[in-house]
């Protein structure tokens, strides 16, 4: 999307669907301060068993606590590409509290790439815009999504398995990090991590985190 094209869809969106906040509903913002505090926020490790290529995953909040579920759907499904910073400063400052803030600092971030398809449909990619809001280097292209596969949300485990293998491809660059931390908006069974970090190990990455903004058991 060129930059006139989004800042067109920026104004129509705030024409129709102002700036306020999803928690208490005061404007000119999409979180207000007050309602930042109140989220229950922690950098938490997490393991799951269907993501062995991952050495260490990471998450922050619960995707089923309401307040954390609408932000996540507004992001993604309702076009609000401004929550992504905001999603990815909510992050940072959990990192910054925590004592890896150091090897976070200095691994990059690779964004969970979506379908070129996907991406036109959308406009953005929301793991993109959620990035913007860390103080962690960006990786670049280091993988691309040749797949568009089904929403992993609406499949069983066997099926995400199924569904995501093969998604993914590398693309080679000069210098290939030593530790790349994958970033997405929720992660559930860790699937799609897990088949990212397969791909880049198998290119000579050395060590792989996930790290989501949310969890969730479903």
């Amino acid at each position: 999307m060129s930059t006139f094209a989004r800042s067109s869809w920026d104004f129509l969106l705030d024409l129709v669907f102002p700036r306020q906040c999803l928690g208490c509903g005061e404007y000119s913002t999409w979180l207000c301060q007050d309602c930042t505090t109140l989220l229950p926020l922690a950098l938490r490790e997490l393991q799951l068993p269907h993501s062995p290529q991952l050495d260490k995953l990471w998450f922050v909040a619960d995707f089923h606590e309401p307040m954390v579920s609408k932000l996540v759907k507004t992001c993604k499904y309702q076009g609000v590409r401004d929550l992504g910073p905001i999603l990815g400063r909510l992050i940072n400052s959990e990192i910054q509290k925590s004592s890896l803030v150091g090897d976070f600092l200095t691994s990059v971030i690779l964004p969970v790439p979506v379908h070129s398809r996907r991406m036109r449909e959308r406009g953005f990619n929301q793991t993109i815009e959620i990035a913007k809001g860390l103080e962690i280097q960006l990786s670049g292209q280091l993988v691309y999504r040749v797949n568009n596969t089904l929403h992993q949300a609406d499949l069983d485990l066997a099926s995400r398995l199924k569904n995501i293998e093969s998604a993914f491809v590398f693309h080679r660059v000069e210098n290939i990090p030593k530790r790349v931390i994958l970033l997405d908006d929720v992660v559930t069974t860790g699937a799609t991590m897990n088949e990212i970090a397969k791909v880049l190990k198998n290119n000579g990455v050395e060590e792989v985190w996930g790290l989501a903004f949310a969890h969730s058991m479903d």
